[in-house]
């Protein structure tokens, strides 16, 4: 099971790779609306609680990148959903399924944290 800090410096990695690619730089508050945001984070922690397998996480966030609301968004070489779902699998590995929902939970939870001061929709 990856510690606190192993889930914190994914968490730090894909809010630099967006800050980096200018993710949330928009002096446009229409255009922000459409970068995943709090309350977009909040709704996946709260789905991520709910979730029996950790299957159904990760198609609650392809089901968000088809949907658009930013993730979808590219930032560098691939999308803000692919990050999150290539770290959820970094970071689950050889893991039962309830260890890979709690990781969950924490990543989610440590993001929400993290974005806050780069995008508060």
């Amino acid at each position: 099971m990856p510690s606190n800090a192993q889930i914190i410096e994914k968490v730090n990695e894909l809010v630099k790779l967006c800050i980096d690619n200018n993710y949330w730089d928009s002096n446009n508050e229409e255009d922000n609306k459409y970068k995943v945001g709090k309350s977009n984070i909040r709704s996946v922690a709260s789905a991520v609680q709910n979730a029996e397998c950790f299957e159904e996480i990760k198609l609650y966030i392809e089901y968000k990148k088809a949907k658009g609301n930013g993730w979808d968004v590219r930032i560098g070489d691939t999308t803000f959903a692919d990050k999150v779902i290539r770290h959820l699998n970094e970071l689950t590995e050889d893991l039962n399924e309830q260890e890979k929902i709690k990781v969950a939970s924490k990543y989610f939870g440590y993001l929400y944290w993290a974005i806050y001061p780069h995008n508060k929709n």
